[in-house]
């Protein structure tokens, strides 16, 4: 009775061939697929993140405003607990005492105010991430009591999404960056009985922020 032959085993050589297949080829291919993708959604937005953008003229301190800021923080630290009232350049004056060391791969040179009516855009102007100029701005609305709400968050020409994956990790780095634990005055802002309010030509807010300084 003639026996029926088994099934050859493939040799080395092949069993190399079909390893580097499966260990090399399909991930090779996963890869150049997840790049494709990547490039698809987010060209524009490192495009976007890449461009420098313009900055606007702030109302910039000068000498006489950082004496006349001084005269405000020796006013009040003799009255009551309340508020102050500053013009744009001394609150740009009171921004420019927070100096941060560089963390995670950014680094501060100023932050600047542009205030609106009930609302304003705080300008993080710094570098990182191989870029010499990057620019965070906080678009701000300002309620007659509470923390402002920020309504948009820009990184340089980027427009961040409102919502989702991407807007979380945004908010959660700039956590880092400035958290309670660098800059205390922000636990003063955040609190829900805090007053600010903000126009154009006068900017309110609680004097003890100009008693202690923002970095404080």
């Amino acid at each position: 009775m003639a026996k029926i032959p088994s099934e050859q085993k493939p040799g080395c050589f092949k069993k190399l061939f079909i390893g580097l297949g499966c260990g090399c080829l399909y991930p090779t291919l996963i890869f150049f697929f997840i790049i494709g993708i990547s490039y698809f959604y987010l060209a524009n937005a490192f495009s976007e993140i890449t461009r420098p953008i313009d900055i606007p003229q702030f109302a910039a301190p000068d000498q006489e405003t950082y004496w006349t800021l001084q005269e405000k923080r020796l006013e009040r630290a003799e009255k009551e607990k309340g508020t102050v009232e500053l013009t744009p350049s001394e609150a740009n004056a009171l921004l420019s005492f927070i100096s941060l060391p560089p963390i995670n791969g950014f680094c501060l040179q100023r932050l600047r105010f542009l205030p609106g009516e009930n609302q304003g855009s705080l300008y993080i102007i710094g570098s990182g991430f191989f870029l010499r100029s990057l620019v965070f701005v906080l678009e701000l609305k300002f309620k007659p009591q509470g923390p402002p709400e920020v309504m948009q968050i820009r990184i340089n020409r980027f427009k961040v999404p409102a919502c989702g994956l991407v807007h979380n990790l945004f908010v959660d780095y700039l956590k880092s960056i400035f958290s309670e634990s660098r800059i205390p005055a922000l636990s003063i802002i955040k609190d829900s009985a805090t007053r600010m309010l903000i126009s154009p030509e006068k900017i309110l807010i609680p004097d003890i922020l100009i008693r202690k300084g923002p970095d404080q």
